[in-house]
């Protein structure tokens, strides 16, 4: 996995999170970021678009 070194890891790290690419043969590069979940954002808002499940 190769480390990902962009303005868009800076803006992960600073909010604690986690971001990689790994290559994906014959399909081009999986970027993962992983952020902590404070569970703020569901008291706060009714719109889920943004949930992954």
């Amino acid at each position: 996995m190769a480390q990902v070194d962009a303005p868009p890891k800076s803006i992960v790290e600073r909010h604690c999170g986690r971001i990689w690419a790994a290559p994906a043969p014959g399909e081009g590069t999986v970027v993962t970021c992983l952020l902590p979940w404070t569970g703020a954002a569901r008291a706060d808002s009714t719109d889920r678009t943004h949930a992954l499940d």
